[in-house]
């Protein structure tokens, strides 16, 4: 899937959802013209100023990014067969192995208030600024507000495990 092109940002996320639908994981590619070689692309940083990289103009910095995030956690999702994508999950430091569990057979809307990144493979994510792409790095410590949030699954383990 060659993105970054022609097809604007809505419409690549439509063919991604397409794809879910099916349950294909994607091989994404972002378009650079063929007179370049490398870039200086850096999926950590803005570079919405359009001159570290080839940015098409149907296409913003944002979205690029954006769309790349999608694609990577949508094919966690597919591979995983998991309804849902959590970094906080994917790093497996908080939770032990029976609250993972639990986690992936609760209701969404229950599994929102432990995971409070939890994305959706079946929904359209946009950039939070169509202009300027923001890196959120969130840490999730026990000793956070997550402790309370840990000791009520483990209160509510027995009863989904029961289910």
């Amino acid at each position: 899937m060659i993105y970054n092109w022609k097809f604007d940002f809505e419409e690549m996320e439509k063919k991604r959802l397409k794809c879910y639908e099916w349950k294909v994981q994607i091989s994404d590619c972002r378009n650079r013209p063929l007179t370049q070689l490398h870039d200086n692309y850096d999926p950590m940083k803005d570079q919405s100023n359009g001159i570290d990289y080839h940015i098409n103009p149907n296409w913003t910095d944002a979205e690029v990014k954006q769309f790349r995030k999608n694609i990577r956690r949508q094919n966690i999702c597919l591979r995983q067969n998991l309804r849902y994508h959590s970094k906080i999950l994917e790093r497996k430091k908080i939770f032990s192995k029976e609250q993972i569990q639990a986690l992936k057979f609760m209701p969404l809307e229950e599994a929102k208030n432990y995971l409070p990144d939890l994305w959706i493979p079946s929904e359209i994510t946009r950039p939070k600024n169509r202009e300027k792409w923001i890196v959120q790095r969130k840490e999730y410590y026990p000793a956070s507000p997550m402790l309370h949030t840990i000791s009520t699954l483990h209160k509510i383990l027995p009863i989904i495990q029961m289910r």
